[in-house]
């Protein structure tokens, strides 16, 4: 499989170098371990473009460490990302939107309608 060869990943990242609309360098959960998984994280930190160090939260992941770190609940996750996909709609389509508020009226709803009945 090509797309997994170090050697494939950074032409990618080579070809891709003037390309504004690639994202190298933004925090996800790691994939891989041992050998393959530190060459992979060496390329991309090379050709990172973007301006924020996600190291932290990497080793969190990765040590297990990060007590934040948690999966969505069974049930919450959906109503979560259904709360939250108005929001990232809006943000994506309207360059005035305010984000902050969209994201307080999302979360004081997600907690009305989701969590506080859970309980």
């Amino acid at each position: 499989m090509l797309q997994f060869d170090p050697g494939e990943i950074q032409t990618r990242y080579t070809l891709s170098a003037s390309d504004p609309t690639v994202v190298v360098g933004g925090p996800r959960m790691p994939l891989f371990t041992g050998d393959y998984q530190t060459a992979t994280a060496a390329l991309e930190a090379k050709y990172s473009n973007l301006p924020v160090d996600y190291a932290l939260f990497q080793t969190g992941i990765v040590s297990g460490g990060n007590p934040d770190h948690v999966g969505t609940g069974f049930g919450e996750g959906q109503d979560f990302y259904g709360a939250l996909g108005p929001v990232v709609s809006t943000i994506v389509t309207d360059k005035n939107a305010n984000v902050a508020a969209l994201l307080t009226a999302a979360q004081k709803t997600f907690q009305t309608n989701v969590l506080n009945l859970k309980k």
